[in-house]
């Protein structure tokens, strides 16, 4: 039974973002994008009660995507393993040193609308517009 709930909440993890781990070449896209973006708008429409946040951008990088799995219970230590080894061939988008999923960021494009960034790569994000027009406060 412990097995099965810890399987679920790692599976619930895994699958909770649609592209916040992606390839190494996707993630440099993803750089080479925004990166003369002074601002991005961090926007999750499938989440609850979201609404768009500016955020200015003070650094872009691509990062291999590292986990600290908790090995102090003897019964998951394998299967921790396992889903590390597996993670390996993972890396991220880190904005401001922190990861965040390309389905829910929007960069200011070249046609003077906020775009999203995994639509703009053909990755297909789920749910999410292609543009937004954020309300000026």
């Amino acid at each position: 039974m412990k097995n099965t709930i810890f399987i679920l909440i790692i599976i619930s993890f895994v699958f909770s973002d649609q592209f916040a781990w992606v390839s190494k070449d996707e993630s440099n896209k993803a750089k080479d994008l925004i990166a003369n973006s002074d601002n991005l708008y961090f926007y999750c429409a499938p989440c609850e009660n979201d609404i768009p946040k500016l955020v200015t951008v003070k650094s872009i990088a691509v990062s291999k995507v590292k986990h600290k799995w908790l090995f102090g219970f003897p019964s998951f230590r394998k299967l921790c393993y396992n889903l590390e080894s597996t993670f390996k061939k993972h890396y991220e988008l880190k904005i401001n040193n922190e990861g965040h999923d390309l389905a829910y960021i929007y960069y200011y494009n070249k046609d003077g609308k906020w775009e999203n960034v995994a639509s703009k790569l053909n990755l297909n994000p789920k749910e999410v517009p292609l543009f937004i027009t954020p309300n000026p406060k």
